[in-house]
């Protein structure tokens, strides 16, 4: 196993300060031992053997919303900004279905200006 500092390890064993299946970092390795930063501990890290550890490398699981785009982001923010405002009341009996599609199409014309001025060079 190839570990370097700043990779991540999780701890495969309860040991001094560390729990096993946490997910430390690692700040030096030396002769087959992983030195760890444990915030918990005097010095400020903590000691595991290769063996009592295992190199994490999976990625986290992706994001509901790691597939939005710009346009998307920068949509839902002039959305809230338009509801936050008091012009729009969103909990009254009169706002109905015509309203909303009119606020959803208006945040993505405020998406489609933004992304528009971002090609206007600065002046």
């Amino acid at each position: 196993m190839d570990i370097k500092a700043g990779d991540k390890v999780r701890a495969l064993v309860d040991y001094s300060g560390l729990r096993k299946g946490e997910v430390y970092v690692v700040k030096e390795v030396d002769c087959g031992d992983v030195y760890v930063f444990d915030s918990f501990s005097a010095g400020g890290f903590d000691l595991l053997h290769t063996s009592e550890c295992e190199l994490v490398t999976d990625t986290p699981a992706a994001s509901p919303i790691s597939n939005i785009t710009l346009r998307d982001w920068f949509a839902g923010q002039a959305l809230a900004g338009m509801l936050a405002s008091t012009e729009h009341d969103t909990c009254s009996e009169k706002n109905n279905d015509n309203e909303r599609l009119w606020l959803a199409r208006d945040a993505y014309r405020q998406a489609d200006a933004m992304i528009a001025q971002r090609e206007v060079p600065n002046d």
